[in-house]
């Protein structure tokens, strides 16, 4: 039996080494990288809110009256043009899944985000010298911003860096820049939280594995040294 628990104890602790270096490695880069670089934002402009002229705009109500069902209306601006947000579904944060449908503020009419209107929002948000070279619709949590859970637009632009800009296919909102440096810094936040489903998040059943791994490691450990040191006192006794 004890033979048993020594190979079990011997190749779930090679395992746990071998991951152990992972976490040191890319621990160390994450404290040496440059945090601008790795943050995706080397071209992202902050854009003011532009103010509205209330008065220049439909009722509030005339727009319930068209989504009798709203959770909320907002009144934002893209572009440095009004809208109305209006909340179909609204989750606990923005990236959890919500339903938005948008509202043009002066003339009423509801506004699809396509991939031109996507684009204009990219580029509205982009410093940088390089050309949109690629518009599309990312239906599945983006590799860059695993956490966010709707539809986005990704427009790729042709820097030096790769820079991809994320826009919420829905309402419009910036999700982020990232890029070549976030993309490697993604990979070993990945590797570091042993976040291999890209769920952004450290509570995945992997971690809970590993967890696992480590009481047992612990458990056997003790009942080897337990056992060990019984065998000397008999050895002593003798």
């Amino acid at each position: 039996m004890m033979s048993v628990i020594r190979k079990i104890h011997k190749w779930l602790a090679i395992i746990v080494g071998l991951q152990l270096i992972i976490w040191l490695s890319s621990g160390l880069y994450l404290n040496i990288a440059d945090a601008t670089k790795a943050s995706g934002r080397q071209y992202l402009v902050k854009t003011k809110p532009t103010v509205v002229d209330i008065a220049s705009t439909v009722s509030v109500k005339s727009v319930l009256t068209q989504y009798p069902n709203a959770q909320s209306i907002k009144l934002i601006t893209l572009l440095d043009k009004p809208f109305f947000l209006v909340t179909l579904e609204k989750g606990l944060y923005a990236h959890f899944p919500n339903r938005y449908q948008l509202v043009n503020a002066v003339q009423g009419n509801r506004i699809e985000i396509d991939s031109t209107f996507a684009a204009e929002l990219a580029q509205a948000s982009y410093s940088g010298g390089g050309d949109i070279s690629d518009v599309r619709i990312i239906e599945t949590r983006p590799s860059a911003f695993p956490k966010q859970q709707n539809a986005s637009w990704q427009i790729s632009f042709t820097d030096e860096v790769s820079t991809q800009v994320y826009i919420e296919a829905d309402s419009g909102r910036l999700i982020g820049h990232s890029n070549d440096h976030k993309a490697l810094a993604g990979l070993m936040l990945m590797l570091h939280f042993m976040d291999y489903g890209r769920i952004g998040s450290f509570n995945s059943w992997q971690m809970i594995f590993f967890a696992l791994i480590a009481l047992w490691l612990s458990i056997s450990g003790m009942i080897m040294a337990v056992t060990f040191t019984k065998r000397n006192v008999q050895r002593l006794k003798i």
